[in-house]
């Protein structure tokens, strides 16, 4: 059974294994992977990130998912959407992005007035349209 629009973790970990390399340029391995996630309290072993990686144990537990994103620096949504992994496909391979919708450039412009880097204006830009979407299925009543 496919699920539509969701990334299989073989996928995901292929691509940040190649593209979010170690600061000497070197792929992570994934005993590098198994220490920082369990010295972070997420316990995992380098044999079940192996197993994730070539598609032995596709459904990794909540929590490894959460690890792997800190540890890679994108959300848990790149694990699970495939429109958030494309986005961040995209981004981190230095493909052009997409034209979307922003929330506007006034509010752009306020956040970088602000000093906030364009990484973090983004994640409060999508937190923004989350948050519109949630209204406007709610009725457009907050709760």
């Amino acid at each position: 059974m496919t699920l539509e629009g969701v990334v299989s973790i073989q996928e995901a970990l292929s691509f940040l294994y190649e593209n979010r390399r170690r600061e000497d340029g070197k792929p992570h391995s994934d005993r590098d992977v198994a220490d920082a996630l369990t010295a972070a309290g997420v316990d995992v072993s380098y044999s079940s990130l192996w197993q994730m990686r070539t598609g032995k144990q596709p459904h990794p537990r909540t929590n490894i998912i959460v690890g792997l994103a800190r540890f890679f620096d994108v959300p848990a949504g790149f694990f699970l959407d495939r429109d958030v992994y494309d986005g961040w496909r995209r981004k981190l391979s230095g493909e052009p992005e997409m034209p979307r919708q922003r929330v506007g450039s006034g509010a752009t412009t306020m956040l970088r007035s602000f000093a906030i880097s364009d990484r973090s204006a983004s994640l409060i830009q999508e937190l923004t349209e989350h948050v519109r979407g949630l209204e406007a299925r709610d009725g457009g009543h907050g709760t």
